[in-house]
């Protein structure tokens, strides 16, 4: 499977809102009326956005759609995983909306999957330790991911379904709750 990596246009696109539009067709091919519907852009928006994208090859013609005279376009997309790698040079309103939407869009499908218990594992951890561990931590995660994503290789089998994992390990605030306290 494909895995789109942070490049110059990834960070248009993240400006341009096209990460939202990637999202979705990650989700469930679409058309672009459908995407302009669902995500409230205009068409041009999303016309322009979906252009970029096929000529980077991070989206695919899924399908056309006839309705009457007009043959509608339906879009996929050819990447199961992303990663994004936000540096200095990336508005702070850049990351703040990527990481909205991918919040917002594990919320959603958390709360579906609430009562689901073969399918649902949610935890965080707040760890102080020296930051070439973190690294460490961060290097192991990468490699996890890679290989749930290399999992789509037995995709075929009527058995398997959709699972997303979301990874993130950062540097955050001290938590209230002393180490301590805990026991």
């Amino acid at each position: 499977m494909k895995t789109t990596q942070n490049s110059e246009l990834t960070e248009r696109l993240i400006k341009d809102r096209g990460m939202e539009v990637f999202l979705n067709l990650m989700e469930a091919p679409a058309t672009a009326g459908e995407l302009s519907d669902r995500l409230g852009f205009s068409r041009a928006k999303i016309n322009y956005i979906l252009d970029t994208m096929l000529k980077q090859d991070f989206i695919a013609l899924h399908s056309e759609k006839v309705n009457g005279s007009v043959v509608e376009k339906c879009y996929t997309s050819n990447a199961n995983t992303f990663h994004l790698f936000f540096g200095r040079d990336n508005s702070e309103a850049d990351k703040v909306s990527a990481i909205l939407y991918m919040l917002d869009t594990m919320k959603s499908n958390l709360i579906v999957n609430l009562n689901n218990q073969d399918s649902f594992h949610l935890g965080m951890v707040h760890a102080k330790i020296p930051p070439e561990r973190a690294r460490e931590y961060m290097e192991r995660l990468r490699q996890l991911q890679a290989e749930f994503d290399d999992e789509n290789l037995v995709s075929d089998d009527p058995d398997c379904r959709w699972y997303t994992m979301a990874v993130s390990l950062f540097h955050g605030p001290t938590p209230s709750l002393n180490l301590d306290e805990r026991n």
